[in-house]
């Protein structure tokens, strides 16, 4: 198989992986446990199982792309927020936060 078709195969499973990530995330939100719809019928919650390989495997490791970024970011932007005194709200915005939600929330749990 050549190199390119190989690549953009690749990459079209990525995008398939990423979005399929991206909906069950956002249905974990959505559906509560004995929640009622209109019709009065309880739905199910979300397997929590898949939800933990969700994030295990997707979100922590974006979690921490965001974080390593997030700090060169920070670093690139401090002789900005240095003389306007916001380096404090830059590093909370761009390390801490993304660090926080890669290393202290508990697995599965998509919600910060």
């Amino acid at each position: 198989m050549p190199q390119s078709t190989m690549k953009s195969w690749f990459n079209m499973l990525l995008i398939m992986v990423l979005l399929s990530a991206t909906t069950l995330a956002a249905a974990q939100g959505t559906i509560k446990p004995n929640e009622t719809d209109e019709t009065n019928e309880t739905l199910e919650a979300p397997n929590p199982a898949g939800m933990m390989l969700v994030d295990a495997f997707l979100l922590r490791p974006l979690g921490l792309a965001a974080t390593v970024l997030g700090t060169a970011a920070f670093i690139a932007t401090l002789p900005f927020s240095l003389p306007t005194r916001s380096a404090d709200d830059a590093a909370k915005a761009l390390v801490v936060k993304p660090a926080k939600y890669t290393f202290a929330r508990p697995l599965g749990q998509v919600e910060p």
